[in-house]
């Protein structure tokens, strides 16, 4: 292996976890990857650029990281973002591949890599690349050890490899406990749970340095299943009704945990957040009219100030501006159906007697 710098993400894996996935695929895994996997169990590198020869004609991106082998049997268990489960047949025949032999090692800056397992060409690795790129394509490298030895910086990179460089402990938005897609198993909820508990227990519950990031906690608070693991885990409170938008959650946290709706965090109320129209302004108005509805009180006498220190608008007034824009919203929503005879697809709009009554409008 070339002379690269690999800062693990996950704790070691083994040859039974190893089988495991190769008998989800009935397939072995190349001999240099499991060895790969043994080490390291997927990871980041520096450098990451795959240099892979000038008889290389696909369109290469670095790599962002290396999956373990927890990311690689999930990817047989549920259609992840990466696993090329949208993409139409035609692509995969255009090179003679059938997906049931492709097994994803890699996520580039831009798509992801594989190898083909079929007997005639195994362990040749591709690049799937649909943000704009060429769909899917052969690389040169026909072994993951001729892949990984070609890493280095990019040709027209004109700074060169820096020899002090070193991987960050500290919170960064690339972590990889922080990519909610490795997690997003909607219809399996359990799975992506379980994924994120060996992620998050290898990475521990690390803070950002600066406001305005969020924290592991604020960023899934959302998502009941891991806010309830992360809670458990000893993750602060702080900033959760900042950061929560669905209206169940936010339900939860006031009345389950007993936070303080009316409280501000980093001189920004929870109010202020679901009454920014500027993000949705359907969505947002309806998450007030369920907090009506539920029953939460809110102060609307809250007098709160601007990032840049000025004064925001009164709360009420905040909520008029977004009853506006929601009406405006309705009115282009009836005129799109009159002229195209039929919806525009938007949800359906509601009337909110509560929030009507809080304006004293009809």
């Amino acid at each position: 292996m070339n002379n690269i710098k690999i800062k693990k993400e996950e704790f070691d894996t083994n040859r039974n976890e190893i089988a495991r996935a190769e008998s989800l695929w009935d397939k072995n895994f190349p001999k240099d990857y499991v060895e790969f996997l043994l080490q390291n169990n997927g990871a980041v590198v520096y450098p990451n650029w795959p240099n892979l020869g000038p008889e290389n004609k696909t369109e290469i991106w670095g790599v962002e990281r290396f999956f373990s082998i927890g990311d690689i049997i999930i990817q047989k268990l549920y259609p992840i973002t990466y696993t090329l489960h949208d993409v139409d047949e035609e692509a995969f025949e255009e090179h003679n591949l059938n997906p049931e032999n492709i097994l994803i090692f890699a996520q580039g800056e831009r798509g992801v890599y594989f190898f083909n397992l079929a007997k005639e060409e195994y362990g040749h690795i591709y690049i799937a690349n649909y943000s704009g790129g060429d769909g899917i394509s052969k690389t040169s490298a026909k072994s993951f050890n001729e892949f990984i030895n070609s890493l280095g910086l990019p040709e027209w990179d004109e700074e060169g490899i820096d020899a002090d460089f070193e991987f960050s402990n500290e919170y960064h938005s690339g972590l990889k406990v922080l990519q909610w897609h490795m997690f997003y198993t909607p219809d399996n909820p359990q799975l992506g749970l379980q994924r994120f508990k060996e992620v998050f227990e290898y990475t521990g519950d690390i803070l950002p340095k600066e406001d305005g990031y969020p924290t592991i906690i604020q960023k899934y608070v959302d998502d009941k299943l891991k806010l309830d693991y992360l809670l458990q885990n000893g993750c602060s409170t702080d900033g959760l009704l900042t950061s929560a938008k669905q209206a169940k959650t936010i339900q939860y946290l006031v009345q389950e945990l007993n936070l303080d709706i009316n409280e501000k965090y980093n001189n920004r109320y929870p109010l202020q957040n679901y009454l920014s129209s500027g993000y949705n302004p359907q969505f947002q108005y309806e998450v007030i009219n369920e907090l009506l509805e539920m029953g939460i009180e809110m102060d609307w006498s809250i007098q709160a100030k601007l990032m840049n220190g000025e004064d925001d608008l009164p709360m009420i007034e905040k909520l008029r501006i977004l009853h506006e824009k929601y009406i405006e919203l309705e009115l282009k929503e009836e005129e799109f159906r009159k002229k195209h005879n039929r919806p525009s697809g938007r949800s359906p709009f509601i009337k909110s007697k509560l929030i009507e009554e809080k304006l004293g409008v009809s």
